[in-house]
């Protein structure tokens, strides 16, 4: 009687017996089945099976990743040319080099293997002669060789002068920061281990002493290379002081 009622109730659905039980398939395909029938234990471990399977792992993570990144590596053209004459900054071609190897994780034998395309002039007749003479190298082994035959005592000598020479004008010097930067750029290569308040310190005596004593009440006691260039650009904005200056 109970099961003539549920046929009734249930028209869209069969009645399906296994074991003495009663189950219903739904006319839109589900199946309710009892929890310790066979078919419920395995249709659960398939179940169970499918999702772990459709789990990424750490592995495959670092995998898609490294891929994303690897279309991003940037070719020869795109590479900042060394010369190793004229007006040259060795520090600043190795730390792009050293900040491609990082972020974008390029093998170094992807980096030497395009040296010879990077360097032009002096640098690649050298590189020519080194790689020759050596023979394959690693990058921290090339960066050795760059700063000994590039970061010579006379290269030194001429980034100091160049710094000494260049005060701060605002006729001259259109932004404060571009200026802040290739003074700090040039302290950083004759004297490598000036400290970051002794690089806000040399640059501040290249500047105008109105203008000095502005960016030092600025800053305060703690002084950073931030609040510096904070307090610079604010100065910059000054009409009252730079007008005087121009």
């Amino acid at each position: 009687k109970l099961t003539n009622n549920l046929i009734k109730t249930h028209s869209t659905c069969n009645e399906v017996k296994s074991n003495g039980m009663i189950h219903f398939r739904h006319n839109l395909g589900s199946v309710i089945n009892h929890p310790l029938t066979p078919n419920s234990i395995a249709a659960s471990s398939s179940d169970t099976t499918s999702v772990k399977e459709i789990q990424p792992t750490e592995e495959m993570i670092q995998s898609s990743l490294l891929k994303q990144l690897k279309k991003d590596y940037p070719t020869a053209q795109d590479w900042p040319k060394f010369k190793g004459e004229g007006k040259y900054n060795h520090l600043e071609f190795i730390k792009w080099v050293d900040l491609i190897i990082a972020d974008l994780k390029m093998p170094e034998e992807l980096v030497t293997a395009k040296l010879g395309l990077i360097f032009e002039g002096l640098a690649r007749q050298w590189y020519l002669e080194i790689r020759s003479d050596v023979g394959p190298m690693s990058w921290p082994q090339w960066k050795i060789q760059i700063e000994n035959r590039f970061g010579t005592d006379a290269w030194k000598h001429n980034m100091e002068e160049a710094f000494m020479k260049d005060t701060f004008n605002p006729s001259i010097h259109k932004s404060c920061l571009q200026w802040s930067l290739q003074q700090k750029k040039r302290i950083q290569a004759f004297d490598p281990e000036s400290s970051v308040k002794r690089i806000i310190e040399k640059i501040l005596f290249r500047m105008n002493g109105t203008i000095r004593n502005a960016i030092k009440s600025l800053m305060g006691a703690n002084i950073t290379w931030d609040k510096f260039i904070e307090a610079f650009q604010d100065v910059c904005k000054d009409n009252n002081i730079m007008q005087k200056y121009k």
